[in-house]
């Protein structure tokens, strides 16, 4: 499975409307909750070992599809520790070649310091690219990793939809 990442473009945006009938998220574990538009579908996180959310745009292929996911570690106090981590889980995952980290910027994200970073790799079996943006950020002794990928083909047009995801992600 393709691990998915982030957008932080939406941090001081109106909440646009949501499509019609959006779906909601809340992880009362983690205290956070989120909406997102109705062409996306929640997805099974298929065994991954922290707490997580993941919403798939609903496409005919599966190669135009755009996947955001929200994933909790707990236990983090160190979230440049935990980003550098995460650069080597990148780079260790057997499905890329090629990881490019393109940019990794200090930002805030709901009023809370946080790193973005945006991400390119190839992916051998479909024969493309991936792009992805993480945003990583430390509450509540928790580390938060809030990603959006998608083919760079699709990557610009999502980001109104995603962006709308972003705007309703909530701590209870």
């Amino acid at each position: 499975m393709i691990k998915t990442m982030f957008l932080c473009f939406a941090l001081l945006v109106a909440v646009p409307v949501l499509a019609q009938q959006p779906g909601d998220f809340q992880s009362s574990t983690y205290g956070f909750s989120l909406k997102y538009p109705a062409t996306y579908k929640q997805m099974d996180p298929q065994g991954q070992m922290r707490e997580a959310v993941v919403l798939s745009s609903i496409a005919e292929e599966w190669v135009s599809k755009t996947t955001f996911d929200v994933e909790v570690t707990p236990n983090v106090n160190d979230l440049a520790a935990f980003c550098k981590n995460y650069e080597s889980i990148w780079d260790g995952i057997a499905a890329f070649t090629d990881l490019k980290i393109i940019s990794r910027s200090d930002s805030v994200f709901k009023g809370i310091p946080c790193i973005v970073y945006t991400c390119t790799a190839y992916v051998p079996e479909n024969k493309k690219t991936i792009e992805w943006r993480s945003i990583f950020f430390l509450r509540g002794g928790r580390a938060y990793k809030v990603t959006l990928s998608s083919f760079p083909d699709r990557f610009a047009t999502t980001l109104e939809e995603t962006r709308m995801i972003f705007d309703t992600f909530r701590f209870d």
